[in-house]
C-alpha cells in the first residue's frame, strides 16, 4: 500500500498499513530518498529548476508500472497552502503533476485545497505528521463531476500522512480509486 519495503516476501503490506489503513489504494514511488535523488527534489522544491521535471517524470514513468495509468481518469496534485505557495512561488507537486500529464496524456486537475496551514512535515515524527495533516484538506468549492479514478501526485512521501489525508477528502467526495504517486519515498 504505502511502498514501504517489507521484510517478508509473503507479506506485501507493511505493519503500519495493516494497523492503520490508508485512504489511498496504492502508493507507487520511483525512487528511495537518497543522496542520489535529493538534488533533483531540492532543485525543484527549493530552486524552482524546471529543467529537472523531465528527468523526474521520465524516472517515474520508467519505474512505475505503465498499466497503472490505464486505471486512472486524471492526475491530481497534492495541494499547498496559499501562504506557502506565495512564499515559494509555486507548488512543486503541481509542476510534477502537469509534467506527468503532458507525458501520459491524462488531464491534470486541481481538486484539492489545503485550507489549514501547517508546519513543514520534515520537522515532525510520524504521529505529529499525521496530526499536522489531519483535516487540512478540502475539495475546491464548486467542483462537480469528479473523476472516479485518480493518480494523486506528490514529490516526496515520508509517512504518507499528507497523501492519506488528501485521499480521505477525495473519498468523501466520491472518488473510488486513488493511486498515490511520488517521485521519492523516505524509508
Amino acid at each position: 500500500m504505502c511502498a514501504q519495503q517489507v521484510e517478508s516476501k509473503g507479506d506485501l503490506i507493511c505493519g503500519r498499513c495493516q494497523s492503520t489503513p490508508r485512504a489511498f489504494t496504492t502508493l507507487h514511488c520511483a525512487s528511495v530518498f537518497s543522496p542520489l535523488v535529493s538534488p533533483l527534489i531540492y532543485g525543484l522544491k527549493r530552486h524552482h529548476d524546471k529543467k529537472l521535471l523531465k528527468p523526474m517524470t521520465k524516472l517515474m514513468l520508467n519505474r512505475i508500472d505503465q498499466s497503472e495509468l490505464l486505471k486512472a481518469d486524471a492526475i491530481v496534485p497534492v495541494p499547498m497552502h496559499v501562504k506557502t505557495k506565495i512564499k515559494r512561488g509555486y507548488n512543486q507537486a503541481l509542476l510534477l503533476a502537469k509534467a506527468l500529464s503532458n507525458q501520459c496524456h491524462l488531464p491534470c486537475i486541481e481538486l484539492l485545497d489545503q485550507h489549514k496551514p501547517y508546519y513543514e512535515q520534515k520537522r515532525f515524527n510520524a504521529n505529529k505528521r499525521e496530526l499536522n495533516a489531519k483535516n487540512a484538506f478540502s475539495l475546491i468549492k464548486g467542483l462537480k463531476d469528479l473523476p472516479e479514478r485518480i493518480l494523486l501526485v506528490d514529490d516526496v512521501s515520508t509517512t504518507t500522512a499528507t497523501m492519506h489525508n488528501c485521499a480521505k477528502t477525495l473519498r468523501k467526495s466520491g472518488v473510488t480509486q486513488i493511486q498515490g504517486w511520488a517521485f521519492s519515498r523516505v524509508l
